[in-house]
């Protein structure tokens, strides 16, 4: 079974992925991005856009460190965050009465709910090194124009040295919760009559 994830999916929930989101209505799974509820190197695939930006400087690598838990060798992330510097020259060169709305929440987030504020940010080459720091391995990271801004977008595969999942490389949940969440994978993943 493959099993690609959607993190931080807020209102795009994508077909064919388990859409998480600890803030927004209408996910799969209401999950915090930094415990996710999968075995060691069980998930195919990882999509994350404009999601990392709203997580502490110092939340960011263990983050990304358990996303790689949870990849697949073979498997893939995609991540894409805005490109700060660009962010913040566009910001600096409007006039000032321009500033103060859609420059200012390429920067700070929309902050209309807890979840919409960016604490930290990235360029092409920080987000790189993270992304090396976590154990990720054949690291491509380019920019585009995504959300309305100037975006970085990285591509990523997951390092590790094998793809077994064995009973002794279970997270910290429970049986119970696992029990739960397969159920629940089973019920979404099934084909629809």
């Amino acid at each position: 079974m493959t099993i690609r994830l959607n993190i931080g999916c807020g209102g795009n929930i994508r077909p064919g992925y388990v859409n998480i989101d600890a803030f927004a209505p209408g996910p799969d799974f209401k999950m915090d991005a930094a415990h996710l509820a999968f075995c060691d190197r069980s998930c195919d695939e990882i999509f994350s856009s404009h999601v990392l930006e709203h997580l502490s400087k110092h939340e960011v690598l263990p983050i990304l460190r358990e996303w790689n838990r949870i990849l697949k060798t073979t498997g893939m992330v995609e991540i894409i965050v805005p490109d700060l510097p660009w962010c913040m020259k566009q910001w600096l060169r409007l006039p000032d009465s321009a500033r103060w709305e859609w420059a200012l929440d390429t920067i700070f987030g929309l902050q209309d709910h807890p979840g919409e504020f960016h604490k930290t940010g990235f360029s092409t080459d920080r987000l790189r090194q993270l992304l090396v720091e976590a154990g990720f391995e054949r690291i491509e990271v380019s920019t585009r124009f995504d959300h309305g801004m100037q975006s970085i977008r990285a591509l990523a595969y997951g390092g590790g040295e094998q793809d077994d999942v064995t009973p002794h490389m279970l997270s910290k949940w429970t049986v119970k919760h696992l029990v739960f969440l397969f159920y629940r994978l089973a019920t979404y993943l099934s084909p629809k009559t």
